[in-house]
This record gives C-alpha cells, sequence and structure tokens, in this order.
C-alpha cells in the first residue's frame, strides 16, 4: 500500500505517515515534558515504600528512571531498587541514563528476550510496571510475559500498567487495548484491580492507568496454554465489539465522526484481525457462539477446578477444552492440547 499525502488530507497525514516507520523508542529526557508519564509519576512516588524494587518491564531508553530521579517531590524514602527488563540492546541505553542520574549503584538489568521463571531475589515489595508495551506485544508475547509475572508474584506486590487506548501516531501492526477489556483479563488472571482511571492529552490521544494486586496466591500456576487461551479470548470480545460499532458508523446517515480518530480504530481492528484466526469463516461464527459463554465465566484460584469456573462441566458440550483450543487456539502457536 503506498501512503499518499493526499489522500488523507493534511490534518490526519502526521498521524498516517508513521505507518511503516518502525516505533520510536521514547528519549529519557523526555520524563519532564511527557504528559503521560507525569499522569503516572505522581502515583508511584505516593506509594514506593522503605526496600522496593520497581521492575520496569520494556523501560527503553530509561524515561521511568529518569522521571523518578528528576522528580522535584522525592518518594517517602530513598531506599528502593530499580531493576531494568528490556532487549539486550536497549539496556547499554539505561546503563548511560542510570549513570548520568547517578543512580548505577541501585539498578540490576535483565534481558527481557528471555524472562527467567524466577526473578532476582528482593527483600521487600515489587512494583511491577509497564508502560506502552502491551500494544505492541503478540497475543504469544503478551501470555509468555503475564505467565512471567504471574510466577514472580507474591503478596503486596503491585501491579502498575499504563498504555495507550489511541495511537498518536500509526503503528503497523500493533493493536491498543481497552481499559474495560484488559481490566477484566486482569481480573479472570485473579487479580484485584485496585484503581483504573483515563488519561488524555491536551491533543486527545487517550491512556489508561491500571493498578492491580493480588489477595490470594494460587498454588497452582496457568500453563501457558490457559494463559494464551484467556489473552486470546480477550482479544475476541475486543475485535467483536470494534467491528459492530465501526458497522454502526457505516450506516450512520452523518458519515464516520473524527476521520483520524476513525481510521486509527480501523487500522488497529486490521492488525488485531491479522494476529487472529478470524480470517477463516469458521472461526468468526464459532467464536459469535461462545462469546457470551466466554463471558459469563471467572478464572478459579483453586487447582481442583477446571480452568473455568463450572458447576456441571460435564452437562456441557461446548466446554470441552478441545473445541475451546479450536476457536481460541490457533495450532500454529499451540503445539499441545487444553485436555486434562
Amino acid at each position: 500500500m503506498l501512503v499518499r499525502k493526499t489522500r488523507y488530507g493534511s490534518a490526519v497525514w502526521p498521524y498516517i505517515s508513521t505507518y511503516f516507520s518502525a516505533p520510536s523508542v521514547q528519549d529519557a529526557d523526555a520524563a519532564t515534558t511527557d504528559r503521560q508519564m507525569g499522569a503516572i509519576l505522581g502515583f508511584l512516588l505516593g506509594v514506593i515504600q522503605h526496600g522496593d524494587t520497581i521492575y520496569d518491564i520494556g523501560c527503553g531508553n530509561g524515561i521511568l528512571l529518569s522521571a523518578l530521579a528528576g522528580a522535584r517531590i522525592q518518594p517517602a524514602t530513598t531506599d528502593w531498587s530499580y531493576v531494568g527488563v528490556d532487549g539486550e540492546h536497549r539496556l547499554a541505553a539505561l546503563q548511560a541514563t542510570a549513570a548520568a542520574k547517578k543512580f548505577a549503584n541501585r539498578i540490576r538489568l535483565i534481558d527481557g528476550n528471555h524472562l527467567t521463571p524466577v526473578w532476582p531475589l528482593s527483600s521487600g515489595r515489587r512494583i511491577i510496571f509497564l508502560r506502552n508495551v502491551l500494544h505492541e506485544l503478540s497475543i504469544s508475547q503478551t501470555a509468555e510475559m503475564f505467565c512471567a509475572i504471574m510466577r514472580n508474584f507474591r503478596l503486596g506486590d503491585l501491579l502498575v500498567l499504563q498504555d495507550l487506548e489511541t495511537l498518536p501516531q500509526a503503528e503497523r501492526g500493533n493493536t491498543c487495548w481497552t481499559s474495560r477489556g484488559l481490566a477484566q483479563c486482569l481480573e479472570r488472571q485473579g487479580y484485584v484491580i485496585s484503581r483504573n482511571w483515563p488519561g488524555t492529552s491536551p491533543a486527545g490521544d487517550q491512556w489508561f492507568n491500571i493498578v492491580a494486586q493480588r489477595h490470594v496466591i494460587p498454588s497452582q500456576f496457568l500453563s501457558i496454554e490457559e494463559m494464551l487461551a484467556l489473552i486470546m479470548c480477550a482479544r475476541y470480545r475486543q475485535w467483536y465489539a470494534w467491528r459492530l460499532q465501526i458497522n454502526r458508523e457505516a450506516t450512520q446517515k452523518s458519515g464516520r465522526p473524527n476521520h483520524q480518530k476513525s481510521l486509527d480504530r480501523d487500522l488497529q481492528w486490521a492488525a488485531l484481525s491479522r494476529n487472529l484466526p478470524v480470517h477463516n469463516r469458521k472461526y468468526i461464527e464459532m467464536q459469535f457462539k461462545i462469546e457470551t459463554r466466554i463471558r459469563r465465566r471467572r478464572l478459579d484460584e483453586s487447582p481442583q477446578h477446571s480452568m473455568f469456573r463450572s458447576p456441571n462441566r460435564a452437562k456441557l458440550p461446548w466446554l470441552d477444552p478441545r473445541a475451546l483450543e479450536f476457536v481460541v487456539l490457533p495450532r500454529a502457536a499451540v503445539g499441545t492440547s487444553l485436555s486434562p
């Protein structure tokens, strides 16, 4: 596809012009001017306690570390440490940021391409922070990341998520989450949402902030196949909701509102369609049939129960894990069955 400026108009061109470019990594110096970072920084400064360890997953060039180091109001304690998690090629930039801010003695690094089953030991609470990471991950990458977080999450830890709900510039192949959809997905993983609030820039770009905790640590963690099924179901619900919204707008006499916002959702919906097996009509039809049933079920913490809560599972043939696998899991992504 050839993107032409005249096709979209001058108002939309700044948004669409980046479609074929790789997403840029935000510079650490933007910590003082970025409104989105400022929205979550105040919360973090108020909750960091003595001995806390901040796990910054997808840390990039270290904008969070730069923001914490340069904040006018420092955390209540200075006795906290920082663990940066990202690809190996990004960690050198993080080290440079830490050295410039004189924080090099309190950081540790983890190669995000190989999230280890057990993270480094820490005596205090963990604050696991993800900012603008989820919308860049595929479904399988999202499942792997949430599995790693679940296995290392302890009572008292905090999971802090901040991500875009609309893209300020077009990103090919990336799809934002909705705050409601992500919160429901986390609840099905056993988290309790303690805070969920939106944010908007002067230009109208939207993001959300979610803080989650656990009141119970499960005795048996979700397998990668079960986590993949949860993520896939959540993304199916989002895909279907966007599809209905696009169809409703297309039938309105007044036309589709806000051309850039509509274009943004269309491109994200197309990217999500490529990430889901919806190109096959059989998948689409079966997904519609199980949509409402999946919505009524919740993940159970107890290991003796099946993946989804159901008191009469034997009487409901549509709960057969093999049928769920057929609808929800592309066979190329998962080689093992969900069958017990």
